[in-house]
């Protein structure tokens, strides 16, 4: 068969919300019903799922064609993995025989679609992967990733698309740049909505500064009581040198609050337009979604600082400042120590960062105000580097990579 090579790549859909080819679909939403799907949560009701193949709808036409016949040249087949109740019913999956047999013989592959997360390939993909292929009778190289995280593993292509990136925020900026030579009342800000074992970690080494900045710890972060003393127990396994600091001085003072009308227990503000709390603080401290070396994930929480003109330092996977200077992005190593951001032990990691935080917040508000001053030509460069990757360069990147995989991985 000849295979003809267009721009962009094919995606068969089966329901493109306009025409159905299998009418039990949810729109952009292949191989798995609307019961199944009701029935698991394991799809966000409140969005079209179109939004997984790309933020923009500048991005989703740039990279894909939608088709629902199979074509003569190479496609790909999608899988929106929105949340993990996918795992549990992946074997309810049916595929169209004709797709099946076009994925066997190399004309087309799975495409495992979930931007907003960057999940360990250990723990989640290679799980579900494997559960797929018992149900379809594939092989390793039958699939490719899309998702948020950066790290490549030895066996399915990854492609990168972080949808937190794309995400911008024009309209908080120039209060952001307005606001930096103004004397602050806060030395930091360190938020910490859903509950996990490194947040809980950095609020208890941060406990005795608290008075320096805004702290907060939820009381559940919207997962329920249950979830939050899961990762309590993971707290105590993975920092045990914390746990009687945590248990004497934050246990009684959960949930550490700030009050800007965010319910941190109902909401997730990843659209924070509460601006105060930023421009009235020096230093963002981040706590990112993952912590630990099997992956790399860069969440809308480290693009935040960047849009209200903030340096920030992140509690995050080993090498997430690395990363985002392979992204064009500048960090702040000229004042602050960054050195934290290369060990890979968990806990020593955070004995670093620690104490370049208490390091950076021992200044005087005069001796900071100063610095953020010093920081513009950074600040300047981040904003600019965020237009220039979310104007041309994230489109063209997926959409290469996306090639690639299916063309010349083949």
């Amino acid at each position: 068969m000849t295979f003809i090579r267009d721009s962009k790549v094919q995606l068969y859909i089966e329901n493109n919300g306009v025409n159905s080819v299998v009418p039990d679909r949810y729109p952009f939403v292949n191989g798995l019903t609307k019961n199944a799907l009701d029935k698991s949560g394991a799809l966000y009701p409140r969005e079209n799922p179109r939004y997984h193949y790309g933020n923009a709808n500048t991005l989703f036409s740039f990279t894909f064609k939608v088709i629902q016949e199979i074509p003569y040249d190479r496609f790909y087949y999608p899988i929106v993995v929105s949340l993990t109740p996918v795992v549990d019913i992946i074997e309810s999956l049916k595929i169209n025989p004709m797709v099946t047999s076009a994925i066997r013989n190399g004309q087309c592959k799975i495409l495992l679609v979930s931007p907003y997360e960057g999940w360990s390939y250990k723990d989640f993909w290679k799980p579900l992967i494997q559960k797929i292929k018992n149900v379809l009778r594939l092989t390793d190289d039958s699939f490719v990733i899309m998702d948020g995280g950066y790290l490549p593993n030895s066996d399915v292509i990854n492609v990168t698309y972080n949808f937190w990136e794309e995400n911008r925020l024009e309209d908080f900026v120039p209060k952001a740049l307005g606001s930096i030579d103004k004397i602050r009342k806060h030395k930091f800000l360190c938020m910490n909505r859903r509950p996990s074992p490194h947040r809980m970690a950095m609020v208890t080494k941060l406990f005795d500064s608290k008075q320096q900045g805004i702290l907060t710890m939820a009381e559940h972060g919207g997962f329920g009581h249950e979830f939050y003393k899961g990762m309590e127990q993971q707290f105590c396994e993975e920092f045990p040198e914390l746990i009687h600091e945590y248990s004497e001085k934050v246990i009684p003072k959960i949930p550490l609050i700030y009050n800007d009308g965010i319910d941190p227990d109902v909401e997730n503000p990843n659209y924070d337009d509460q601006l105060e709390k930023f421009h009235e603080s020096y230093l963002q401290i981040i706590t990112e979604t993952y912590y630990k070396n099997d992956t790399l994930f860069l969440s809308e929480k480290i693009f935040k600082p960047m849009w209200h003109c903030q340096p920030f330092v992140v509690f995050g996977n080993p090498g997430t400042l690395k990363q985002l200077k392979k992204l064009g992005y500048k960090t702040f190593s000229k004042f602050i120590d960054e050195s934290y951001d290369t060990e890979e032990n968990n806990e020593t990691r955070l004995d670093l960062l620690t104490a370049s935080i208490k390091t950076f917040i021992r200044k005087t508000p005069e001796e900071l105000t100063e610095i953020l001053m010093q920081m513009k030509p950074i600040f300047d460069h981040n904003l600019n580097n965020i237009d220039r990757r979310h104007g041309i360069c994230i489109k063209l990147t997926l959409l290469n990579d996306l090639r690639s995989a299916l063309y010349e991985n083949a």
